[in-house]
């Protein structure tokens, strides 16, 4: 937050920011609206600052293909976990539905009859 003793203002080159007067405790930010500069300009009798504008030119930064997966290796993956899957799948096929088996006589296990 800006206060009351800190001023921006617009001026018209470095003579129109130096003729800004200034009260006694404050600081003005001078823009040049002639030039990309700015003033920064204190009461304190500290001389008068200068500075250039310059715009931030932000160069996309390329992307190394070398980091990603290609499609082909995505579709080997999906292939290894679909062999994989398979393979865990007919593990449980064979460990679970195997037909159960009285102890007793060998026979096919059924289900009591409840009356």
């Amino acid at each position: 937050m800006i206060s009351p003793t800190n001023i921006i203002s617009v001026r018209g080159g470095r003579e129109g920011a130096m003729m800004y007067p200034l009260q006694a405790g404050y600081t003005a930010l001078l823009l040049d609206e002639e030039n990309k500069m700015f003033f920064i300009k204190k009461s304190d009798g500290s001389p008068m600052r200068e500075f250039k504008f310059e715009e931030i030119q932000s160069t996309p930064v390329a992307a190394d293909p070398s980091k990603y997966a290609t499609k082909d290796d995505i579709n080997a993956i999906m292939a290894r976990l679909d062999d994989i899957e398979r393979a865990q799948t007919n593990r449980y096929s064979q460990k679970f539905n195997k037909p159960r088996r009285n102890d007793h006589d060998g026979q096919r296990y059924s289900k009591p009859d409840v009356r």
